[in-house]
């Protein structure tokens, strides 16, 4: 199963037009290797989709259950969160819902009415994260945005303990209350600013000696995409250009003022402007006022990959933004660095963020915000002067050359793969130290092996290198520590089944020899070596191999472990007294050539223990599902590919109508067809125990996998009677045996 921890992004919407800065920023992380999904908390408005989006491959999900149809859905969640985290629900749900519930008992307002119902939707929110966390393998969040998405990352750190991040930008970052910030601030992992004054304002909630918990992580931009028109652009004279959402604090209402005044003079004025929103209707009112609906029109949003085009005609790109009474204000806008990019003159109010990147005179123009009339001065002073114009786009192109989004994500790709192997190595450490700790994993093999291990640093560091892609493909499980022990140690793990095993392929003999098929990490290897027993290893991964030879030397014991090339074992015949073939029929792509194989090296008087899953498994032992056994097929798949527990991390890379699964009867019938006969190993336990094994055998429930014993049948004695003569077209001609795909190992 596909079960690598991910970096969940949450976010208020995806994708939103306006907001290309995540899109770029998950596009880079997917690029660099992160694994991500995106968790919605509404749904996206209807808009223009940019072209990029579809390069998105992670999994995104989003918060429907506004919707009554997926109310049961998210009761189940609730009921689940509570179940698993049971402390922690309902300590969570007081402080975050009871104070509003008792305000508005006392107090029966619309005010604190809708308190209430927004700490509930809040509330809402974080168990459905925490539930997506599960099942989307999430071991961090980040949160874009100080707001809602950074208060649901909080509440869900709370829920289940999943760390977070988040990234502040603009009006989230102005207009939270200061002591929310602090809090949220002292509980993250780090937090992120795209600019130098909102890194500034966070790092003045911290003691100076935590500055470094802030980080600042500028905005990337598709520079490919509008570099491009900067040595081609063909401005048309009197053309300006304004990009953006069409609210309050972009200040397109000063644009037009200025607009007003430049007409006069400026006959061949023409503005347009790209976006929509709220204020469209006033400012449409606006234009019809003065007169201008013929030089300055609204277009709406366009795709990205078309705004290079209309920057490339426009002589001068406006930015008159200001700053609200309430404190709200832009950061620094994208459409400023994509204007910069394509080679545009930038004329933009003056602003903390933009005077990062505009230089007055130097990279552009900055005037007072909120100021119709020098506004239209400094715009009419690029109109009259192109050279200038001209000077400015490619200072101002210069100024942004390394602003890729890729290349400035590459800081944040890097933390977020620390976090995400942070787990593993803390996990692999831990269970190092407990194994080699009074009575750890190594005194345990020891005394289940017989054979005190040996403590060498080069062996231990192997062993920890071959199992920890294991490891972290399974970082989102909570015994992460317990499963590193496991892999670290299994031959301790699987000399505990020797006891059933060993009579099972032995007889309690140490002279024979044995092959152990689809050796997995080696610990059923090494714990019959140890006991003695002659044992060559086998398997389709050659890391499994490796780790197979470091655990024999763990123990000064030779070892023969061999690599398959997925055709027929490159053995020779009647080699070997047993076979142990655990947990490796399900992946093989035919059977039947494989246990072919595995009759021609088996002495005649030999065995082969086989495990098979059931095909009424009620917990499927692959996928850890209940019940999907029972589906058909392709139903059962969709609902895997619906948990997210595809098989992608496995080289055989198979779904679940691919593999093989047997009744008892069906793999019974199997083997005797292939010259074997079945003897089930005798159940462990007393008469009514013994009874109830017989009956689930024969009805193939009660069990997940089923443990035959299969010993050659005898081979006839040839008969003494004369041969028919037969016409030499009459001869059948023997078909080849197919190749074994032997495509699975012990995991």
């Amino acid at each position: 199963m596909d079960r690598r921890a991910r970096i969940g992004y949450l976010v208020k919407a995806f994708p939103v037009v306006s907001e290309t800065f995540i899109l770029n920023e998950v596009r880079a992380m997917e690029r660099q290797a992160v694994p991500l999904a995106l968790l919605c908390l509404k749904s996206p408005p209807p808009a223009v989709v940019h072209a990029s989006v579809a390069e998105v491959t992670s999994p995104v999900e989003v918060a429907s259950w506004h919707r009554p149809l997926r109310w049961p859905a998210l009761f189940l969640d609730h009921l689940q969160i509570s179940a698993s985290a049971r402390g922690a629900y309902w300590r969570t749900l007081r402080r975050s819902v009871g104070r509003e519930l008792g305000n508005f008992l006392k107090s029966p307002s619309r005010r604190h009415w809708t308190l209430l119902r927004k700490h509930l939707r809040r509330f809402n929110w974080a168990v459905w994260a925490a539930r997506r966390a599960e099942s989307l393998a999430i071991g961090h969040f980040h949160a874009h945005y100080a707001g809602e998405p950074l208060r649901v990352a909080h509440l869900v750190k709370k829920l289940i303990g999943t760390p977070y991040s988040f990234t502040a930008h603009a009006k989230d970052l102005y207009l939270a209350p200061e002591r929310r910030l602090v809090r949220r601030l002292a509980t993250a992992e780090f937090a992120v600013g795209c600019h130098r004054h909102g890194v500034e304002t966070l790092r003045s909630y911290l003691p100076e000696s935590e500055h470094d918990k802030v980080r600042h992580i500028r905005h990337g931009i598709d520079l490919g995409l509008f570099a491009r028109v900067a040595s081609s652009r063909r401005p048309e004279n009197g053309r300006l250009l304004a990009v953006g959402r069409l609210t309050e604090k972009k200040g397109f209402e000063d644009l037009i003022e200025a607009c007003a005044l430049l007409a006069t003079k400026r006959p061949d004025l023409r503005c347009d402007l790209v976006g929509d929103g709220r204020t469209r209707p006033k400012l449409e009112a606006l234009i019809a006022r003065h007169g201008l609906t013929d030089q300055v029109r609204i277009h709406g949003f366009v795709p990205q990959d078309e705004l290079p085009d209309w920057y490339a005609r426009a002589c001068v790109a406006v930015l008159p933004s200001k700053v609200l009474a309430d404190g709200n204000r832009d950061g620094v806008p994208n459409v400023l660095l994509e204007a910069m990019a394509s080679g545009t003159a930038v004329v933009a109010a003056d602003g903390a963020g933009i005077r990062e990147w505009i230089e007055d005179g130097v990279t552009g123009l900055l005037t007072p915000s909120e100021d119709p009339a020098a506004l239209a001065a400094r715009l009419e002073s690029l109109l009259t002067d192109p050279s200038t114009a001209g000077r400015l786009g490619r200072a101002a192109a210069e100024r942004v050359r390394d602003l890729d989004f890729e290349h400035t994500n590459v800081e944040l790709a890097a933390r977020f793969r620390s976090i995400l192997t942070k787990p593993v190595d803390a996990a692999l450490a831990a269970a190092d130290a407990d194994a080699w700790a009074g009575k750890g994993l190594a005194r345990k093999a020891g005394k289940v092996l017989g054979i005190k291990p040996r403590r060498r640093p080069e062996v231990e560091e192997g062993i920890r290198r071959a199992v920890r892609p294991g490891i972290e493909a399974n970082a989102w499980r909570p015994d992460l520590v317990q499963l590193a022990g496991r892999r670290l140690w299994d031959e301790a793990i699987k000399g505990n089944r020797l006891h059933r095993l060993l009579p099972l392929l032995t007889g309690g003999r140490t002279d024979r020899r044995v092959l152990d098929l689809g050796s997995g990490r080696g610990g059923l290897t090494v714990a019959l070596q140890a006991r003695g027993v002659s044992t060559t290893a086998i398997d389709l991964r050659f890391r499994n191999c490796a780790v197979t030879r470091l655990r024999a030397r763990r123990y000064g014991l030779g070892n023969r472990a061999i690599t398959s090339i997925a055709e027929r074992l490159p053995l020779a015949d009647s080699l070997f007294d047993a076979v142990a073939c655990l947990e490796v029929l399900e992946h093989v792509g035919d059977p039947v050539a494989l246990l072919r194989e595995v009759r021609r090296v088996l002495k005649p008087d030999g065995r082969c223990v086989v495990t098979v899953i059931n095909r009424w498994s009620h917990f499927d032992p692959h996928y850890h599902l209940w019940g999907i056994n029972f589906l058909p097929r392709s139903l059962a798949n969709r609902y895997i590919d619906w948990r997210r527990r595809t098989k992608r991390s496995y080289r055989d890379r198979q779904t679940l109508d691919e593999m093989h699964y047997f009744t008892y009867r069906s793999f019974v019938r199997l083997a005797g067809e292939l010259g074997f006969n079945v003897v089930p190993p005798p159940p462990e336990g007393g008469r009514w125990r013994r009874l109830r094994h017989t009956a689930s055998l024969a009805l193939s429930l009660g069990f997940n996998t089923i443990t035959v014993v299969l010993e050659p049948q005898p081979v006839a004695a040839p008969s003494t009677a004369p041969l028919p003569r037969l016409r030499p077209s009459a001869i059948p001609t023997a078909s080849p045996a197919p190749p074994a795909t032997f495509a699975g190992s012990r995991h």
